[in-house]
C-alpha cells in the first residue's frame, strides 16, 4: 500500500465501528454477544437504510444493490453464525 493510501485509513470504519454506530443510533446499549435476533435485524436494516443507493417512498426504504450488500457483509463479518442460520450463505 502506498503511503498516500495509509494516510487516509482514518477515514474508513471497521465492521465493529459501524455496528457500534448503528447501535448508538438505535439506542441499543449492550454487547454484541447479548443482542437478540430482533436487535440484529434492526441494526442491519439501519445499515441498509443508510446506504447511498437506498431511497425512501413514504416512510418505507427501498434498498438498492449496495444497501443489500452492506447488510449481508456486515452480518457475515459480525454475526457469522446468524449468517449461516438465516440461510444467507450459498455453496459455490
Amino acid at each position: 500500500m502506498e503511503s498516500r493510501d495509509t494516510e487516509r485509513l482514518d477515514c474508513w470504519l471497521t465492521p465493529t465501528q459501524i455496528i457500534d454506530w448503528a447501535k448508538a443510533n438505535l439506542s441499543i446499549i449492550k454487547p454484541d454477544s447479548d443482542l437478540s435476533e430482533d436487535e440484529i435485524t434492526r441494526i442491519m436494516r439501519w445499515i441498509g437504510g443508510c446506504s447511498y443507493d437506498t431511497i425512501f417512498i413514504g416512510n418505507k426504504p427501498k434498498l438498492g444493490r449496495q444497501g443489500i450488500n452492506n447488510m449481508l457483509f456486515m452480518t457475515l463479518m459480525t454475526f457469522p453464525e446468524l449468517y449461516i442460520e438465516w440461510g444467507l450463505s450459498q455453496p459455490n
